[in-house]
């Protein structure tokens, strides 16, 4: 079942709410294949991160999602190696709350610094 534009923005606010409000320690990509995107995520531990995924009515749909997020509620968006540009699926997936980045070791990327107030 794909989800509406409004629906998706409702699940995903609800869940990352009730979680960890702070938006900035949240990551939102899109994906045609979002397990295999989320496993792929430098430093991501689908065991232990809370994760969600909602398919979307269309492509364009999940990049409206993505922009909402990413821009409005400033959620990081993913790595460039692992940044998809198209998908009809919206992901979102939760930093440490420690700051810490998905990249593992030196490699950082200043897009996925969170900063703890």
């Amino acid at each position: 079942m794909k989800y509406s534009v409004q629906q998706i923005k409702y699940e995903l606010l609800a869940y990352m709410k009730a979680i960890d409000p702070d938006f900035r320690h949240w990551l939102v990509g899109i994906s045609e294949d979002p397990m295999s995107t989320l496993r792929d995520l430098p430093g991501a531990d689908l065991a232990t991160a809370p994760w969600i995924f909602k398919p979307a009515v269309s492509a364009i749909a999940a990049r409206n999602i993505r922009t909402y997020f990413t821009e409005q509620l400033s959620c990081l968006l993913p790595p460039e190696n692992a940044h998809c540009a198209e998908g009809s699926y919206v992901y979102a997936i939760r930093l440490t709350a420690t700051g810490e980045t998905l990249n593992s070791g030196n490699d950082l990327t200043p897009a996925l610094q969170v900063s703890t107030p």
